[in-house]
C-alpha cells in the first residue's frame, strides 16, 4: 500500500469517529469531563445535611449525541457518602438517560467525592467529575410569628424534625440577625408587613447599586441558612412579606436559600447581589418557589 492510500484510509477511519459522543448534565447544565469545581447551579455542590438522617439526592443526565448506541459500563463513586443509583446499559443516538446521586454524610464538614462513568466513547471512556456537600450536627430553627402563637419545641420540614431556638421573633430581620450558620429562619403563616413601606415613595436606587436601607431585609452574617415558609412552597403556605426585598451582603453569606414566600408590594428589586460581580463572596444564592 503506498503513502497515499494509507493516508486516504486514515482520514476515512478518523471521520468516521466522532469528536464527543458523551456529555453529561445537571440542570441542562454542562459538566466537563475532568470538572473538579463545584455548584448547586449544576447539582454537583449538594448543600447542607444533618449527618445520618437520611439524604439529598441530585439527578444527573448523560447525552448520547452520535449516530450510535453509547454503552455505559459502570457509574461509581469513591465516596460510600455519595450512592449511585440505577440507569440504563445503553443510551440511544440522539438520546439521553438519567442517574440520580444521594449524599448522605456519616461525618461533619465538607464531604468530597469523584463520580466516574465508564462507557465506550472513543474519546471520552472515562468521564470524571467531583461532587461535594456539608455534614452537619443539626440546624436550629429560628422561628418567625407575629400572631402571638405559642412557639412549639421543633418543626418539620421537608421529612425532617429540627428543634426551635427558645427565642420568638416577629420580623423576618430580628430572625436573619439572631441566626448562626445554617440556621433555618422559619416564617410562620401570616402576614409581615414593612413599616416603612407606606410612607416610602422610593420605587429606585438611592445611589449606585444601594437600594433603600427601609425597604429590604439583609442577609450579611451567616452562610448556609434557608429562608422558609412552613412548607417552602408558596402554592401551599401563606407566608407574605409585604414592602420588603432582600439584600445580600457583598462578603459574608454564601449557600442561602430562600423558598416558599409571597412578596408583596416589592418597591424595588426582590433580590440584590445574588452571584453579582461585584460581590465576590456572595454565591450559590437559591430562590426557590417564592411568588
Amino acid at each position: 500500500m503506498n503513502k497515499i492510500s494509507k493516508i486516504i484510509l486514515f482520514l476515512l477511519f478518523a471521520s468516521s469517529i466522532s469528536a464527543q459522543v458523551i456529555n453529561v448534565f445537571g440542570k441542562n447544565i454542562s459538566i466537563p469531563n475532568g470538572a473538579t469545581a463545584t455548584t448547586r447551579n449544576n447539582n454537583t455542590e449538594f448543600g447542607e445535611q444533618i449527618v445520618a438522617t437520611g439524604g439529598i439526592t441530585r439527578t444527573f443526565s448523560i447525552t448520547n449525541t452520535d449516530a450510535f448506541p453509547l454503552s455505559i459500563s459502570s457509574i461509581t463513586s469513591t465516596s460510600a457518602e455519595f450512592t449511585i443509583g440505577s440507569y440504563p446499559a445503553t443510551v440511544a443516538s440522539g438520546s439521553s438517560i438519567t442517574f440520580s446521586v444521594t449524599f448522605n454524610p456519616s461525618s461533619t464538614g465538607v464531604r468530597t467525592a469523584s463520580i466516574t462513568i465508564t462507557n465506550d466513547d472513543f474519546f471520552n471512556p472515562t468521564y470524571i467529575f467531583r461532587v461535594t456537600g456539608t455534614g452537619l450536627t443539626s440546624r436550629t430553627v429560628r422561628w418567625v410569628n407575629n400572631q402571638g402563637a405559642t412557639r412549639p419545641a421543633s418543626v418539620t420540614l421537608n421529612g425532617d424534625v429540627y428543634a426551635t431556638f427558645n427565642a420568638t421573633y416577629t420580623t423576618v430581620q430580628a430572625a436573619v440577625s439572631a441566626a448562626s450558620a445554617n440556621d433555618i429562619i422559619y416564617i410562620t403563616n401570616g402576614r409581615y408587613k414593612n413599616p416603612n413601606e407606606p410612607s416610602s415613595t422610593n420605587c429606585q436606587y438611592i445611589a449606585l447599586n444601594s437600594p433603600d436601607n427601609n425597604l429590604r431585609i439583609n442577609v450579611n452574617s451567616s452562610s448556609g441558612l434557608i429562608i422558609t415558609s412552613e412548607t417552602g412552597d408558596y402554592q401551599t403556605s401563606s407566608a407574605r412579606l409585604v414592602g420588603y426585598a432582600f439584600n445580600f451582603a457583598t462578603t459574608f453569606p454564601n449557600n442561602i436559600t430562600i423558598q416558599g414566600l409571597t412578596l408583596d408590594s416589592v418597591r424595588q428589586n426582590a433580590f440584590y447581589n445574588t452571584n453579582s460581580p461585584t460581590s465576590a463572596g456572595v454565591q450559590n444564592i437559591r430562590i426557590l418557589r417564592n411568588k
